[in-house]
This record gives structure tokens, sequence and C-alpha cells, in this order.
């Protein structure tokens, strides 16, 4: 993150890689071999959505404990009350690479099964300090539909009253995405900063 900028800041790290043509599994970062290694993005000021929005001030700032009207994945406005607590954070993939917009709803055009949907992981470090809190979202895909498939578009669902809720959505490679082959992993990392 630079150094200078406060405020609320998301970044994203993804990683994609296929399995080793000569080994015939994924290699990690630190291993010497990375044939089958697709691309990183990094993205340092990423962009929030409307939903996380409204949530934050339904949940931080609504004194007067009036709901606010927050669309969910269905594009269906729900009444969102202060202290609504989350019941799941998934991280969810798309092929599609359409650019995205605060205004973002869902995933678009969602890979099938745990291939484009998997149970993030929170890893909350705020701390009581002067500098900031950092949070991470993490979880990594890995392609069981027995095909390549286009990794386009992934983001964060977040559950409240029973009803999801799209709070982040990212290209993970432009206008092309990452083709990752069967057995081949998308590893996603969204950092939170409040500084």
């Amino acid at each position: 993150m630079s150094a200078g900028l406060g405020g609320l800041r998301i970044g994203l790290k993804v990683v994609a890689r296929n399995p080793c043509p000569d080994h015939g599994f994924v290699h990690t970062e630190t291993d010497s071999c990375q044939k089958g290694y697709l691309g990183t993005t990094i993205k340092e000021h990423d962009m929030g959505l409307y939903a996380f929005a409204a949530t934050l001030i339904a949940n931080a700032f609504a004194t007067n404990n009036t709901a606010t009207s927050v669309p969910d994945i269905t594009n269906t406005n729900r009444s969102f009350n202060a202290n609504s607590a989350v019941s799941a954070i998934l991280i969810v993939a798309g092929s599609g690479v359409t650019t995205p917009t605060f205004g973002d709803y869902q995933i678009q055009t969602q890979i099938a099964s745990s291939s484009g949907s998997i149970s993030a992981t929170v890893n909350p470090t705020i701390t009581n300090n002067t500098t900031n809190g950092t949070f991470t979202i993490t979880g990594t895909f890995t392609n069981s539909t027995g095909s390549n498939a286009t990794y386009g578009n992934i983001g964060i669902y977040a559950t409240a009253n029973t009803f999801s809720f799209m709070f982040a959505h990212d290209l993970t490679n432009g206008a092309t995405g990452y083709v990752v082959s069967p057995a081949g992993t998308v590893a996603v990392t969204y950092t939170v900063t409040i500084s």
C-alpha cells in the first residue's frame, strides 16, 4: 500500500497457476520450478461496491436505526438494519470480463459449483495503534469442472439477514481473464486497510 494515503482502502492480489506439465501438480510461489504459472494481478486501490458502502453505513452510522435499502445478488432491494451480523463470506468467480462498476450486485457468469464459489478465510489484524488496521479475506479456487475454465472476474459475497450481497467485484486479468486448466488454481487475497 502507498504511504500517505489514509482512509479505507481495498487491495487485491490474484495468482493463477496451472498444473506443471513436467511434474503434474501446481507449484507454490517458493518452488524452484515455476512451470504452469499464468500470472499475478495486483490492485492496490480497488473499488468497494454499493452494497458494501450501504451496509457499512447501516452498521456503523445508523444512529436512528432506520433501515437501509440494499440490493442483494438477485438485484432485489432488501431492508438492512443496524447491527445486522454477516453469517458467511464467500469469494466467487465468473468467466465474464466486463469492467465492474460501483452498482454491480452479482458476479458475471459464475463458474459452476466449488470451482466458482468458496468459503473465505477472514484474518483480522486490527490493533490498537496509530498507524493502521488491516484484515485479509482469502481463498483459493481449484478448477474441478473437468475442462478449461476462464476466471475473468471475482468478488466477495456476504450473507446477512438470510440474503447475499456483493461487496467487491474485479477483473482478474483485464479483458482476457486467466484460462485455468483442470486442477489449476486461482488464489485470491483481498486486503482491507483502515488508516
